[in-house]
């Protein structure tokens, strides 16, 4: 998946900020249903979508990324991944 630049913005913005409050809250309790449904979502998904390896391929053959738009999509995503 993508990360928009104000996706980006937003995960700065909350990164800045104490998460004390986050931490006093308990574990979130989530169903045994609700968790079996996404396993088999996920399951039911293929690993790869081929439509957008197509799509890809397409837009670099007419113009690959500069070095700058992949190390901004890099952080970018370094940045994101770090919420979780």
């Amino acid at each position: 998946m993508m990360i928009s630049e104000e996706q980006v913005r937003i995960a700065l913005r909350f990164l800045q900020y104490d998460n004390t409050l986050c931490q006093n809250k308990g574990p979130c309790e989530v169903s045994a249903e609700l968790i079996d449904r996404v396993r088999q979502t996920l399951d039911s998904m293929p690993e790869c979508r081929q439509e957008r390896v197509e799509a890809a391929r397409a837009r670099l053959a007419v113009a690959p990324p500069t070095s700058h738009e992949v190390a901004q999509m890099m952080i970018g995503r370094i940045i994101s991944d770090s919420l979780r």
